[in-house]
């Protein structure tokens, strides 16, 4: 499969997932084990959460050492108030990386500067958001770019 196709794929079932358990408690019963693939090298992972449902559910693309607890990665955040899927270089939350993003002053937002801002997340850099209520494959597309254009700012 093609890199579109893997994504597409990936993120159907992510969405299908964010959905299904958007009302439950814990993540008894989540098998993110089903979302798996590379997209230019970057490993697909998701998490719900760790017993407990996460508030924004993620899609982390991981490289080298990185985990979504010690790490640097491109995100895809489903906010599920808003419907939305926030794409983002994402800054792992609970222990500062000691690799640190090739910033894009043009494109990248902090994110405590985004309507987004909460204390989550607070360390990542905004790029783009999306309704999920319009996966098109135009959309996927601009997912897409906007994905790659962060993996291009991973720094060598």
């Amino acid at each position: 499969m093609d890199d579109f196709s893997i994504l597409k794929c990936n993120l159907e079932i992510f969405l299908e997932k964010c959905i299904q358990h958007k009302s439950e408690k814990t993540t008894k019963g989540f098998k993110p084990s089903h979302i798996n693939g590379t997209l230019q090298g970057f490993k697909m992972k998701a998490s719900f959460g760790s017993g407990k449902v996460k508030k924004r559910p993620l899609l982390a693309f991981l490289k080298d050492e990185n985990t979504i607890s010690n790490g640097i990665y491109p995100l895809i955040i489903f906010e599920p108030s808003l419907n939305e899927f926030i794409v983002c270089k994402g800054i792992s939350f609970d222990n500062k990386p000691d690799l640190k993003w090739v910033m894009n002053t043009r494109d990248d937002i902090k994110f405590k500067n985004t309507k987004y801002k909460d204390g989550l997340r607070t360390n990542s850099y905004f790029r783009n958001s999306y309704s999920t209520t319009d996966m098109t494959d135009s959309t996927i597309k601009d997912i897409q770019k906007d994905l790659e254009s962060i993996m291009n700012d991973y720094p060598n």
